[in-house]
This record gives structure tokens, C-alpha cells and sequence, in this order.
């Protein structure tokens, strides 16, 4: 795999008969009791009304039950369609019954209403029903000050709208029956690459020679961009085991001395 990311207050006024109190003294006519109250009233009523109530984002949806708020943090610049992540406890909701087992009910949702796209890493540590789920979204807009977005859940019905490629600005899976060579360009001479599985499985000779290769078709700036992917490595070869992955410059061949890499 490979990713490329960087209540409303319910107001109560309780009005109660005032009884009259018998002193030795006259008391006032019931006019003016009433004019006392009003005045005492009004202003009360007033300072109600006119409280600051706090800014929570509407319910986007009443067919799901439950949400949290998430606060994102930014120390930095203001940024737009930003992709972060959050740690996210799964494993005790689903044993409550309240999420899905697999997740599908989960919609990460903006301050506005907007529902936005995530994607949820597949990791043990990190995948669905664990308390340490990692979910990725895209924020519309984080600004200085920092923004929230809700996790929704709690929606027997829902079925699953998770998308790396719509979180992520690139992203591949591997996935599918055939590698996307609207994508990747592979350089393979001896035929051992394939994607099967879920997995970009290179099945190394024993030559030496450098000669096979996956490219991402698209040039990506190195400024600001973060590659990240996921691999395992099973050796078959102890004097020839690499590998290098890396950006390499627009019109070069995918040759490792072509690679950035550390």
C-alpha cells in the first residue's frame, strides 16, 4: 500500500404568584406589586435571552445516534483540503453495541454539515475494533486558531464510504486484479512483479542487475509532500536484498542512482 498525504440552551422562566405579605403597615395597591415585577422580570428575561449560547455544529444526520468532537490543532499556517489523522477507540464501541463491527457506519463530518472523506489504516494496530483505530480525513480548512470536525457513529443501516483516493491526493491499495498503469509505469523485463492480493509482491532474481521498477506517472513536487507506504520483506537472497524507494527526477529512468532516498 502505498499513500501519498500529506444544545442549543432550553430556556425556562418560572413565574410564580406572589402572596401578599400583612404588616402593620398599608400595603401597596396590586398595580404597583405588578409594576415591582415587571421590573425585577425584565431584566432577567432580557439577560436570557441575550446569553451567549455556545457554537456547536447542528446533528448532520438523525439516522445515526452517537458523535464525538475532534479538535484539530495547527501551529502552523492556515491550510485548505488538508489531510490529518486521529487515534479513535473502537474496540469499546462496537462492544457496546453502538458501532458497527466492521466500521462502515462512521462519517467524519465538518463544522458546516459537510460530510468529508476518510479512510482508516488496515494496520493491526491501528485498523478497526482496536482502541487505537488511525483514521485519516480531509479537512476543508484548518486555520490558525484551529478547527473541529465530529466522527458520527451508531447506524446499523450504514454501509461502508471509506476512499483513499478521495482522502489522500494519491493513493493505491493494490487492490485490484492488475496494477493501474494509468498510475504506475512498471519496468519489469524478467515479468516478477505482480499485484495480487491486496499487495505489489517483487519477486527478486538473483543477477543483481537492477532491473525492475514501479514509477508513479505524475511529477509530485518534493516540497510539503509526505510518501508513505507499507511493506513486508521475506529474503531470498541474502547478497542481493534491497530495497529503494524514493523520487526520482522527471524524463530519468527508474535506475536506484536516479532515486532520492537516505
Amino acid at each position: 500500500m502505498v499513500k501519498f498525504k500529506l444544545l442549543p440552551y432550553i430556556k425556562k422562566l418560572k413565574f410564580q404568584k406572589i402572596k401578599s405579605v400583612v404588616t402593620g403597615r398599608k400595603t401597596r395597591p396590586p398595580v404597583i406589586y405588578a409594576a415591582i415585577v415587571l421590573a425585577v422580570l425584565l431584566p432577567i428575561i432580557y439577560i436570557v435571552n441575550n446569553r451567549p449560547e455556545e457554537s456547536e455544529a447542528g446533528w448532520f444526520d438523525d439516522n445515526w445516534s452517537y458523535r464525538q468532537r475532534v479538535p484539530i490543532t495547527n501551529a502552523g499556517t492556515a491550510q485548505t483540503n488538508f489531510q490529518v489523522n486521529f487515534i479513535f477507540d473502537t474496540s469499546t464501541l462496537i462492544t457496546a453495541g453502538k458501532m458497527q463491527a466492521d466500521c462502515d457506519d462512521i462519517r467524519i463530518v465538518a463544522e458546516n454539515g459537510q460530510v468529508l472523506p476518510h479512510w482508516i489504516e488496515k494496520l493491526a494496530s491501528s485498523a478497526c475494533g482496536v482502541t487505537t483505530t488511525k483514521i485519516w480525513t480531509k479537512a476543508p480548512s484548518i486555520p490558525t486558531t484551529g478547527a473541529n470536525i465530529y466522527i458520527y457513529y451508531g447506524n446499523a443501516s450504514a454501509t461502508n464510504v471509506e476512499s483513499g483516493k478521495n482522502t489522500f491526493e494519491y493513493f493505491d491499495d493494490f487492490n485490484s486484479s492488475s496494477l493501474d498503469t494509468g498510475m504506475w509505469t512498471e519496468v519489469d523485463t524478467p515479468a516478477e512483479i505482480a499485484q495480487t492480493g491486496g499487495k505489489l509482491v517483487f519477486t527478486g532474481g538473483t543477477t543483481g542487475a537492477w532491473d525492475q521498477a514501479v514509477y508513479f506517472n505524475s511529477d509530485i513536487a518534493r516540497a510539503d509532500t509526505t510518501m508513505e507506504f507499507d511493506y513486508q520483506w521475506t529474503s531470498n537472497n541474502a547478497s542481493f536484498d534491497a530495497l529503494m524507494f524514493g523520487w526520482k527526477d522527471a524524463g530519468t529512468g527508474p535506475s536506484y542512482t536516479n532515486l532520492v532516498y537516505g
